[in-house]
């Protein structure tokens, strides 16, 4: 019983930390879900997990990992590597080569924010040969190739995105598009302007396989800056204008006419350059009318018309309030979504709070009604032990009375017995008994009884005496009972045998049978079949 019960005790227990562990591990399952499309799901699923720092070591390897990826992409403060870095050495030790692969990226990622771009390159680096995911090694070169470029150094830069180009096969059409575009870049800042148009070209050709047009439009407008720096201005104008062509919509339209306008200022040509920026002022985008004001004032700077200069940097100075003013609402905006998510993941909190506390009470309440049913059962059963023990013990008191009276009912039947014997044999009668005076008789006479008057009246008198009044009793309650009648049953209450009595009476033993029978349903009154004649004077 004490190891059921204390069997109960560790299931409680066990079962609460299952649902612990396994809670955590679910909130991991679904931050990991969520983790590419719904930052702010992951956010809230992470803030379920309680006490990350008390998590082992993988689960808390994941943990930071999902925690810096989705708090950068909510546009949080920068976190420094070093909970990745310990992250990384735990995936490593575990062979979760995927993992490994997105911390160091993530890592580097961090650094290239900090502008640590050495130690950004060597988390690239050092991510490549774990990368199993042709998209994540493609884009670990990639990277790679940033940070080398912002370093300074070009050419190793632009080795390192040509090797983001041995998985273009595995990686999707809109993806390699990109990579080739940023080759084409590498090879820009690396003044190979012609290598830079050739990728820019293939750029183009693989987002047109796709259809998409905005992608394509993009190309041409960097082919266009490419050949405004090479002084191609012809050809700046028709990569625009093929830019123009395939995003051709009210929002992208001041784009294209600030763009141009930069391509007629580089060329020299201020009037058509003048034209195209009025034309961009009137975009409704504040950033491209601002900077069309500035351009414009400094063509108007050029040509010495103060009237126009001062009214171009006024309306300049007025567009980019309206752009600090944007961007301070903006900043109050997202305060305010930062807050809001405060608040969901407080509330969040305090229901995971609840949950705990509901489980564990119900925990506690199974285990206190554990303990009070094994009191209650313990109790029952020391009961129910004593109950038997003592119903034992009586049983065998009563078992020991039953013998002992037995013994003393054998003794008192044998002493019975040998006094019975003892008086018969002191009877006259006794002699014409053959079991008593050791002679066989034989049955030659008539139905008349060989026992006198005198011997029948002795053998009553001894058999009243010897069963407390027997003869007397019976001829009280049976009063059809002649006196041959009470000296036959006093033979029969004496044990005497049907063949003796067959000799007493010289008649047979079926004739003893059927004498026995007639009396005991004439005499007595009796009809049970069941009950002899023999019982009725042992029992009366």
């Amino acid at each position: 019983m004490k190891n059921t019960f204390w069997l109960l005790i560790i299931q409680s227990t066990l079962l609460l930390s299952a649902c612990t562990g396994g809670q955590t591990e679910y909130w991991l399952e679904q931050a990991e879900n969520y983790l590419d499309k719904k930052p702010d799901s992951t956010l809230i699923f992470l803030e379920k997990i309680k006490n990350p720092d008390q998590l082992a070591d993988y689960p808390k390897a994941k943990y930071d990992l999902f925690q810096t990826i989705a708090g950068f992409r909510k546009g949080q403060a920068i976190r420094t590597d070093s909970l990745l870095t310990k992250a990384i050495d735990i995936f490593i030790a575990n062979n979760d080569s995927a993992k490994t692969s997105n911390a160091c990226f993530w890592s580097g990622f961090i650094n290239m924010q900090t502008a640590n771009y050495m130690r950004a390159d060597s988390f690239f680096t050092l991510g490549i040969p774990f990368a199993t995911n042709p998209v994540v090694r493609t884009r670990l070169y990639e990277y790679s190739g940033f940070a080398l470029l912002y370093k300074g150094n070009a050419k190793q830069a632009l080795q390192q995105h040509i090797q983001s180009l041995q998985d273009s096969a595995f990686i999707p059409a809109a993806y390699q598009a990109e990579v080739l575009a940023e080759i084409g870049q590498a090879y820009r800042y690396s003044e190979q302007t012609d290598s830079a148009i050739i990728y820019y070209l293939k750029a183009i050709r693989k987002s047109l396989e796709i259809e998409s047009r905005e992608q394509t439009a993009f190309f041409y407008q960097k082919i266009s800056e490419i050949e405004k720096e090479k002084g191609n201005i012809r050809n700046a104008t028709e990569a625009l204008k093929a830019s123009q062509s395939l995003c051709n919509t009210r929002t992208s339209y001041p784009y294209h006419m600030l763009a141009q306008a930069q391509i007629y200022i580089a060329s020299g040509e201020t009037d058509s350059a003048r034209v195209y920026l009025q034309k961009a002022i009137q975009s409704t985008n504040t950033y491209v009318a601002t900077r069309a004001y500035q351009l414009l004032a400094r063509l108007y700077e050029k040509n010495k018309t103060d009237e126009q200069i001062y009214y171009a940097w006024k309306n300049y100075e007025g567009s980019f309030s309206n752009i600090s003013g944007d961007a301070e609402s903006r900043i109050m905006t997202q305060r305010y979504q930062e807050e809001l998510l405060k608040n969901e993941n407080n509330q969040l909190k305090l229901k995971k709070k609840q949950q705990d506390i509901y489980l564990l009470s119900l925990c506690l309440i199974l285990i206190t009604a554990c303990t009070l049913w094994y009191l209650v059962y313990s109790r029952l059963r020391k009961k129910k032990i004593i109950g038997e023990q003592q119903l034992k013990e009586q049983e065998l008191k009563n078992q020991v009375a039953q013998l002992e009276k037995e013994r003393e009912l054998i003794s008192l039947r044998e002493r019975a017995t040998a006094l019975r014997e003892q008086l018969f044999r002191r009877l006259s009668a006794s002699q014409k008994i053959p079991s008593l005076s050791g002679k066989a008789k034989e049955n030659t006479d008539d139905n008349k009884s060989r026992l006198t008057s005198e011997e029948i009246d002795e053998l009553i008198e001894t058999v009243n005496n010897i069963w407390s009044g027997f003869a007397e009793r019976l001829k009280n309650t049976y009063p059809l009972l002649r006196t041959k009648d009470i000296a036959f049953c006093c033979l029969l209450k004496s044990g005497i045998s049907t063949k003796d009595l067959a000799s007493i009476y010289y008649i047979t033993p079926s004739a003893i049978s059927q004498k026995k029978a007639r009396m005991k349903r004439e005499k007595f009154g009796v009809e049970d079949d069941n009950l002899s004649l023999d019982d009725l004077l042992n029992a009366f």
